[in-house]
C-alpha cells in the first residue's frame, strides 16, 4: 500500500512537469518577447492615431509587445509624476517642451546621444533646429515628432452672424477686448474658451515686446516691468466679469484638462478658441467638418511686434529605468 502511495505522489508531481513540458515552446515563444510600455496625453484623434502606430510596428515587430495608456494634459502629468515617484515610469513616454529639462534634470529621462552615435536612433533626415528643443546641456533627451504653435480658432460664420470682420493678421489686445464685447453682446455666447493668463500667454505679450518671460538662463525674470501683463491681467477680469469670457474657476474646473473635443467653440458655445496649432483638426472634425474655421495669431500688445514663435510639440523620451532601452529607442 505504501508503495501505490509513492508513485501515485510521483506521477501527481510529474503531472504539472510533464504540462510545463508539452507547453515549453509557447512559454519560451513568450519568454523571448519583449514588452514595452508607453504613455502620451492628448485628443481622441491622437489616442487613435497613436494605437494604430502602436499596432502596425507590432505587426512589423512580432517580438515586441507595447501595452499604453493615455490620459488628458492635466491628468498626464499627475500620472506620470505618481509613476516616476514609485519608480514606475512607462518605457515611452511623450514629453513637453515645459518639462523636458526638469525631468531630465532629475535622472528620470535616459540620454540618447549614444544611440544617435551608434546609429540606432537615425535623425539624419531631421533639421538640427528640430532636434536642438529635445537638447540639455548638449545630451540629448527627447525627440521632437512635431512643431507647434498657440493660435486663435475663429468660427466665420458666428462673426458673420454678429455682422463682425474676421480680424486683421496685426490685430491687438485692444482689438481682442472690442471684438470680445461686441461678440457677447450680438450673439450672447463667450467670445472665446481657453485660459488667456496663463504661463504662454504672459510670455508672448513680452515677445511681442521684444523681450521674453524669463532670461536666458532660465534663472531670472527676462523683463522688468510687470505693467503689460498687469494691463493684460485687468482686461481678462474685465471681460470675465461681464460674463464675455469664461471665469477661470469655471475655466480650469471644466475645460482646463479636457480634450479640443470639448471646447466650448465645438458646441457652439463660444465664437473663438485659444489653442495649439496641431489641435485644429481634431477640434474641426469635433464640431463639423461644414464649421467654417479660420486661424489669426495671438494679439500683439499695442504698437508690439507679431509674438508668434514655434516650438516643438511634444517629444518622444526614453525612461532612465527602462528594461529594455534598446527596444525602446528602436520605436521611437
Amino acid at each position: 500500500m505504501k508503495k501505490v502511495v509513492i508513485i501515485a505522489m510521483i506521477l501527481a508531481m510529474a503531472v504539472p512537469a510533464l504540462s510545463v513540458i508539452a507547453g515549453g515552446k509557447k512559454e519560451a515563444g513568450v519568454a523571448d518577447r519583449t514588452e514595452l510600455r508607453m504613455a502620451w496625453w492628448g485628443s481622441q484623434r491622437r489616442h487613435d492615431m497613436t494605437i494604430g502606430a502602436i499596432e502596425l510596428y507590432m505587426q512589423k515587430n512580432p517580438n515586441v509587445n507595447i501595452t499604453y495608456e493615455f490620459a488628458g494634459w492635466g491628468d498626464y502629468w499627475t500620472m506620470l509624476t505618481t509613476q516616476a515617484a514609485g519608480g514606475n515610469l512607462p518605457d515611452i513616454v511623450q514629453h513637453d517642451y515645459q518639462y523636458l529639462a526638469e525631468w531630465a534634470g532629475r535622472g528620470q529621462l535616459l540620454g540618447l546621444n549614444q544611440f544617435v552615435e551608434s546609429g540606432a536612433l537615425d535623425l539624419s533626415n531631421v533639421e538640427d533646429d528640430a532636434i536642438a528643443g529635445g537638447k540639455l546641456d548638449g545630451e540629448l533627451y527627447g525627440v521632437n515628432i512635431g512643431s507647434n504653435a498657440t493660435t486663435f480658432v475663429i468660427d466665420v460664420d458666428m462673426f458673420d452672424a454678429a455682422g463682425i470682420p474676421i480680424p486683421d493678421w496685426e490685430w491687438t489686445w485692444q482689438d481682442f477686448e472690442r471684438i470680445a464685447q461686441q461678440l457677447h453682446n450680438e450673439l450672447g455666447v463667450w467670445a472665446i474658451g481657453g485660459n488667456l493668463q496663463n504661463w504662454h500667454v504672459w510670455n508672448q505679450i513680452y515677445i511681442s515686446l521684444g523681450q521674453s518671460a524669463y532670461a536666458p538662463d532660465g534663472r531670472d525674470l527676462g523683463y522688468t516691468n510687470d505693467q503689460p501683463f498687469i494691463d493684460h491681467l485687468n482686461m481678462i477680469l474685465r471681460l470675465q466679469e461681464a460674463g464675455v469670457v469664461p471665469h477661470i474657476s469655471e475655466w480650469l474646473a471644466v475645460y482646463d484638462d479636457a480634450g479640443v473635443e470639448q471646447q466650448p467653440i465645438v458646441a457652439g458655445d463660444a465664437a473663438m478658441a485659444f489653442v495649439w496649432s496641431n489641435q485644429l483638426i481634431a477640434m474641426w472634425r469635433a464640431a463639423g467638418e461644414d464649421r467654417n474655421f479660420v486661424l489669426r495669431p495671438v494679439p500683439r500688445v499695442a504698437g508690439g511686434a507679431s509674438s508668434v514663435y514655434v516650438k516643438p510639440g511634444q517629444f518622444l523620451a526614453v525612461s532612465a529605468r527602462s528594461g529594455a532601452p534598446d527596444a525602446a529607442v528602436a520605436f521611437v
